[in-house]
C-alpha cells in the first residue's frame, strides 16, 4: 500500500473544480460569487487557494436531489403534496 496521498483522497475540492461542478463561466465569476456571498456552498482559504469541503458539496447535491424528488410529489396546480398509492 502506498503512503502517498492521492488527489481523490483530499477532503476538499479546489476552486478550479468547483467552477466546473457548479457551472460557472470561469474562475473569476465563481470568485465574485464567493465575495458576494452567493456561492452555493461555503468556501475557505487553504494556504493560497480557495476550496470547499468535499462532504459539504456532496450534502448540497443530496439536498438538491431530495428537494427535486419532493417537488415531483406535489400537485403542479396547487402545490399540495400528492398521496402515493400503497
Amino acid at each position: 500500500m502506498s503512503d502517498t496521498l492521492k488527489v481523490t483522497d483530499l477532503p476538499f475540492i479546489k476552486l478550479d473544480d468547483l467552477v466546473y461542478i457548479f457551472d460557472y463561466k470561469n474562475k473569476a465569476a465563481a470568485y465574485m460569487a464567493i465575495k458576494r456571498g452567493t456561492f452555493p456552498v461555503p468556501t475557505y482559504k487553504l494556504v493560497n487557494q480557495i476550496v470547499a469541503d468535499k462532504e459539504v458539496v456532496r450534502q448540497f447535491f443530496l439536498q438538491q436531489r431530495e428537494e427535486g424528488l419532493a417537488s415531483l410529489m406535489r400537485c403542479p396546480k396547487c402545490g399540495t403534496r400528492m398521496r402515493t398509492r400503497t
